[in-house]
């Protein structure tokens, strides 16, 4: 059991839980415990067996418990009985715009709706507007909902997308037989919008692979199980894509299932220029299988450079020289918008800012929560420039490195800043956002 596994059901159950309408304060709980235990990079085992999870900063006791039991036995059985407890079709209804949990329990509950084409129906024939919290606005807004839904509907940010793939990536890591497991698709070019996520694993039984990836926590539907291709789709409506080889055919299929398809047709050419046979399963001569084990000697075969995934796009990549290399974490040299333990970060700022120093960067802009984001144990004014001063003093023990003072100032519907010009004007840097009112008109907004 590793820790992507862990943090994966308890993400789950976060929720579930807050489609019960349960305690925000326990839903959020369960979401810091799993961003606590996927960014845990120690022995989770080992800290299980000498009963010190709680050590981890975010997990109490009674979480401690069930990821004990999740370590022991494989299973959680809390997380199996929210499951029961609510339709995965409903828990789907989520997925639209303005149509939280609360609405979606409503809806369920008093109407039986489990579908989003079910909600659509009833949307249409006028039975949602007399249901308490509703009427006719709330219904039309429905509506536009599931079109928008409808029509992007496959489509995903790549910052959401990301921490999805790697959390089932390392649940699929933890199948019997698995050799190797990696990103692919658009998700690993790094694209900004991606349709779905692929993965692929090299393993000596890809049945049981297949049968451990469908019941991956999460899954409200599985598309399709096969020997080769399994997908599921998760309760946001993402589907994730799952491809087994054998592990000598691995380097190939990451190749080809990561390219684009126009870099792939490039790639191809160069092949059959030289009298090659490229495909998912290898580079042949003839009958004869090239053999390489990983991408850089697949592309050696074909006698060009390694080309990075993020450049596979048919954009003069074959071209490209060894000192066009796309930007790398080590080029970073700081970071900006980052939160502390002052308003809902997970982190003392003086932690944060050693761990950036050892990274390599020389600064980090700090950029806590304001004060109209109560939520989130925003900031006043009068925190704020105690903060300042904690960083002032902090400041003064690095001559290579520097944390930047900033804020995440709301935006309010009038259009004005929710902190003062006087305290504002001592930051060096300010974040504008935008945290409510979302249903404005365009031009009002």
């Amino acid at each position: 059991m590793n820790t992507g596994q862990i943090a994966l059901v308890l993400e789950a159950v976060a929720g579930l839980l807050e489609f019960k309408d349960e305690n925000p304060f326990k839903v959020r709980a369960y979401r810091n415990a799993a961003r606590a235990i996927e960014s845990f990079t120690g022995d989770i085992e080992k800290l299980c067996r000498d009963k010190k999870l709680c050590d981890i900063p975010g997990v109490g006791k009674a979480i401690e418990e069930k990821i004990t039991q999740l370590i022991n036995t494989g299973k959680m059985d809390y997380y199996e009985e929210l499951q029961k407890e609510i339709p995965a079709g409903v828990v789907a209804m989520c997925a639209i715009p303005s149509f939280g949990p609360k609405k979606a329990r409503v809806v369920w509950q008093q109407l039986g709706i489990t579908t989003i084409d079910a909600l659509k129906k009833a949307c249409l024939e006028d039975k949602l507007s007399a249901l308490k919290g509703f009427g006719a606005k709330t219904q039309k807004k429905i509506l536009d909902g599931i079109e928008f839904h409808s029509k992007h509907a496959g489509q995903f940010l790549l910052s959401d997308a990301m921490p999805v793939a790697k959390r089932l990536l390392e649940y699929v890591r933890s199948a019997p037989t698995v050799h190797r497991v990696s990103i692919a698709g658009s998700l690993r070019r790094w694209k900004e919008i991606v349709k779905d996520v692929d993965l692929l694993a090299s393993a000596d039984d890809a049945g049981k692979v297949m049968a451990h990836f469908v019941q991956a926590p999460g899954v409200v539907e599985v598309i399709g199980q096969g020997d080769t291709k399994s997908s599921v789709r998760l309760a946001s409506g993402m589907q994730i894509d799952l491809r087994v080889v054998t592990d000598a055919q691995f380097p190939y299929a990451l190749a080809y299932f990561t390219g684009s398809k126009e870099h792939n047709i490039l790639v191809r050419q160069v092949a059959q220029k030289k009298g090659l046979k490229v495909n998912e399963y290898g580079i042949f001569e003839g009958s004869k299988l090239l053999e390489c084990s990983d991408e850089a000697g697949f592309y050696k075969i074909l006698d060009l450079p390694y080309i990075p995934p993020e450049m596979r796009e048919n954009t003069g990549e074959l071209d490209y020289s060894a000192s066009l290399q796309p930007l790398e974490l080590k080029s970073l040299k700081g970071v900006f918008h980052t939160h502390s333990t002052w308003s809902d970060g997970t982190a003392e700022i003086e932690v944060m800012a050693e761990k950036a120093r050892s990274m390599g960067l020389r600064y980090m802009g700090l950029s806590d929560h304001s004060k109209a984001a109560a939520y989130a144990n925003g900031l006043d004014e009068v925190r704020l420039a105690n903060q300042m001063k904690v960083i002032d003093n902090l400041n003064r023990k690095w001559s290579d490195f520097r944390i930047l003072k900033g804020l995440e100032c709301d935006i309010l519907p009038i259009g004005d800043l929710c902190m003062t010009p006087e305290i504002l004007g001592q930051l060096d840097f300010v974040i504008g956002s935008v945290h409510s009112r979302f249903d404005m008109p365009e031009a009002e907004m």
